[in-house]
């Protein structure tokens, strides 16, 4: 019936609500948006409701705080009745709050018991270009927080599954989704998945052939930087920090004597994902003077994407100039 409803309603006007219930009381938010909930930790669920009951409750002319009461209560008569037992790491009640016409109805659409909340890693890229004598650097603006609308390195998490995606492998992703950047690798990408020793491979660039046809399919190399923890932005109000520590890697692109800018360079990149927009930096000062007291280096969002920015200077200027 739940599922019915919804599709009937499917187009209507709804609100995506949680509630986090720990020993048999609900967190000091409340009846809360599911994103209140996200910046504060990952709602993860690991079993939900044995016996779902469907709940619609028409909540018109209800307070919000008597709402909430409503569904404590039934939160409270499945768990007394042993229709549902709490987890140890506590519990989630998802809802879903729908405006039909002039009245409001509360969708229960799920009770489950919270997982343990795993150390998460991520994987950031550097993208530099080199355009005759100068150089770039290619930053997005976050749309998410934690630094939402400041400058930050591509980068996301290494996901969890049947495997955990290595950070290049990671990285081959992200830098489709963030900055719309096409990265060809020639091996086999499934050995690549559990690759966590790898330090370089070798791949193709796409998409620099819209500034020029001669640079369609541009070799380049993704170098592995380091692995440093996160600062301390990325902690949540539990104490627990929604990343705990990244790898970096940078690509480093080389267009020869093609001479572009950062008006050009908007041809080859575009935001995308959680990306606000990219941000394309002229670095040419950092590369070649000291980055630690270059003024002319990005200004990130994330203290610790300055050193990873250090980092990956310093090996560009050692390795590879």
């Amino acid at each position: 019936m739940l599922d019915i409803f919804k599709k009937k309603h499917k187009h209507e006007k709804h609100q995506d609500l949680a509630l986090f219930v720990s020993k048999g009381k609900p967190h000091k938010i409340g009846l809360a948006s599911l994103k209140e909930y996200e910046q504060m930790f990952h709602p993860l669920v690991e079993t939900r409701i044995s016996k779902p009951n469907t709940r619609i409750w028409k909540i018109t002319d209800l307070t919000h705080l008597k709402v909430e009461e409503i569904v404590m209560g039934y939160y409270s008569e499945v768990v007394k009745k042993k229709e549902y037992f709490p987890g140890r790491f506590g519990d989630w009640i998802k809802c879903s709050k729908f405006e039909i016409g002039e009245d409001t109805y509360l969708l229960l659409d799920y009770i489950g018991q919270a997982a343990w909340n795993k150390a998460s890693i991520a994987a950031d890229l550097g993208i530099f270009v080199k355009s005759g004598p100068k150089h770039y650097f290619i930053s997005i603006i976050r749309k998410n927080p934690p630094a939402a609308g400041t400058q930050a390195i591509l980068g996301g998490f290494t996901n969890v599954g049947q495997a955990w995606d290595s950070g290049i492998y990671t990285m081959l992703r992200e830098a489709d989704e963030e900055s719309n950047l096409k990265i060809e690798y020639s091996g086999n990408m499934e050995e690549l998945r559990e690759n966590y020793e790898i330090a370089e491979i070798p791949v193709i660039v796409n998409g620099f052939e819209k500034i020029d046809p001669k640079l369609k399919k541009l070799p380049a190399v993704i170098h592995y930087i380091t692995l440093i923890p996160t600062s301390e932005q990325e902690r949540n109000a539990d104490g627990t920090k929604r990343v705990y520590a990244t790898f970096a890697y940078a690509l480093y692109i080389d267009v020869g004597q093609v001479l572009v800018d950062e008006e050009i360079l908007k041809k080859v990149f575009e935001a995308g994902d959680d990306a606000e927009a990219v941000v394309i930096n002229n670095v040419t000062k950092a590369i070649i003077g000291n980055p630690k007291e270059c003024k002319e280096k990005p200004e990130f969002g994330m203290e610790h994407h300055g050193e990873l920015f250090e980092k990956m200077v310093i090996f560009y200027k050692t390795h590879l100039l």
